[in-house]
């Protein structure tokens, strides 16, 4: 993919439909996947962007962007806003 100068745009399908399951274990657990392949991606030199997520009350936001943080090396996120 390298050699391409490919981009992975990786999605979190678990994100929250609704703020009562904001940052419960489906989404965290996700979240630590996409840190995984981050990282594989990141072995063989290829780019990535992590998408997500939405739906997160006010109150829970700092929570949620430092486990971002955490578990996916400081990699942007992408917010698509409706």
């Amino acid at each position: 993919m390298k050699a391409y100068d490919v981009t992975f745009s990786l999605g979190d399908g678990l994100r929250p439909g609704c703020i009562a399951d904001a940052n419960d274990a489906a989404q965290f657990g996700e979240l630590e996947t996409l840190g995984e392949l981050t990282k594989i991606a990141w072995k063989h030199d290829v780019q990535t962007f992590i998408e997500g997520p939405g739906h997160v009350p006010m109150q829970m936001i700092k929570e949620n962007m430092e486990k971002q943080l955490d578990e996916c090396g400081e990699r942007r996120f992408i917010r698509w806003v409706h």
